[in-house]
Formats: structure tokens, C-alpha cells, sequence
């Protein structure tokens, strides 16, 4: 039986037996029936506190976690931001990359025309000249 059973039961007994209880026994089971409802509305109201309690822990647990997720944001915000300078210097340095490597080409071919004209105008350059050229110009560059 639920407590509100056994309440509505003892009720019904001390209904139909009023006319034979003493005034004592009578004064008991009030008492009785009494104590089990403060008991009962002392419940509830643990219950409520409970339930209160239990909403407060968790907007605290929701605050928590919200403030490590924007210190997690501000992290990952600052990574981000990071890493964009990053690429902007490597887009940077590609380019600069690129820049030298043309001038690097175009020296080549001009060191490639001065070669030639010391040939006496001859369309020959022999890959002497060119291993030559490479290696002076890679020496130039340490």
C-alpha cells in the first residue's frame, strides 16, 4: 500500500470505529493522522527543495561548462588567428619564392647570351658552360 492508502485507510477504520474508542484512543489517532500529513507535507516540501537544489546545480553545471566554452572560443579564436598570420606569410614567402626563383631563370639566360656572344656568335653552348654557369651561380648564392 501507497502512504495515501494507508492514510485513507486508518481514516476509514477511525470512521467506523469513533463510537467505540476513548476519548485517549480517540486524541491518539487524530494525533496520528496528524503527524503522517505534517510528515507527508514535510516530504513534499523536501521534495521541492530537492527539485530547487537539483535546477541550481545544474544552471551552475550549464555556467561552467558555457565559461570553459568561451575560454575554449578565445583559444581556438586566437589559434584561428594565428594561423591565418601563418598563411599569410607563407602566401608571402611563396611569392617571394616564385620572385626569385624568375630572377633566378632569367640571370641564367642572360649569363647563357653572354656565354653565347664569347662564342664568336656561334649557336653553340656547350653543357660545360651551362654546368659551369649553374655552379657559379649557386656558389654566388652562399
Amino acid at each position: 500500500m501507497t502512504d495515501e492508502q494507508i492514510i485513507k485507510a486508518f481514516e476509514e477504520i477511525l470512521k467506523n470505529q469513533n463510537n467505540k474508542l476513548s476519548l485517549i484512543e480517540r486524541a491518539v489517532c487524530d494525533d496520528v493522522l496528524s503527524l503522517a500529513n505534517r510528515q507527508k507535507a514535510e516530504i513534499e516540501e523536501l521534495k521541492e527543495k530537492h527539485a530547487e537544489d537539483e535546477r541550481v546545480l545544474n544552471d551552475r553545471v550549464q555556467e561552467s561548462v558555457n565559461a570553459v566554452s568561451k575560454a575554449d572560443q578565445k583559444y581556438i579564436c586566437a589559434l584561428e588567428r594565428s594561423i591565418t598570420a601563418k598563411d599569410v606569410e607563407i602566401e608571402r614567402l611563396l611569392q617571394k619564392l616564385q620572385q626569385a626563383k624568375s630572377e633566378a631563370i632569367k640571370e641564367f639566360a642572360e649569363q647563357l647570351k653572354k656565354r653565347f656572344y664569347l662564342s664568336a656568335g656561334r649557336c653553340v653552348v656547350d653543357v660545360y658552360h651551362i654546368d659551369n654557369l649553374v655552379k657559379k651561380m649557386t656558389e654566388e648564392n652562399k
